[in-house]
């Protein structure tokens, strides 16, 4: 599933019904308004799943992805891989490559889930 504009105002419209104008203004710190595009529409879906229906959290992880996007892709697209930290390394042995090949395919599933779900 592509990352797009119209995915981002979904998820905002289910997490912050009664704010999604605001919520969208402050998602839309992230990047110039020339920039939307995919990858724009990426991070801002990385920031509300970060999130997770928190009020004020949309802000601070906006707030992160300005200094560095690539920690809010990470921490929402690959949770688990983010905490494999004995799997960093260039030198894994076949075994430990398949273990990374494992949770990156978690990772992926748990990611499609959540696009696909509304909030509990």
């Amino acid at each position: 599933m592509t990352a797009s504009r119209a995915i981002v105002r979904k998820k905002v419209q289910e997490y912050w019904p009664d704010d999604v104008d605001e919520t969208m203004a402050i998602l839309d710190r992230f990047g110039d308004s020339a920039s939307a595009n995919v990858g724009r529409a990426r991070v801002q879906l990385a920031v509300l799943k970060l999130a997770n229906g928190s009020c004020r959290a949309p802000q601070d992880y906006v707030d992160l992805a300005i200094q560095d996007y690539r920690d809010v892709l990470a921490s929402a697209e690959y949770p688990r891989e983010m905490n494999a930290s004995h799997l960093a390394r260039t030198d894994l042995s076949p075994q430990q490559q398949k273990q990374l090949e494992t949770i990156r395919k978690l990772d992926r599933q748990q990611y499609l889930t959540w696009l696909q779900q509304s909030p509990q």
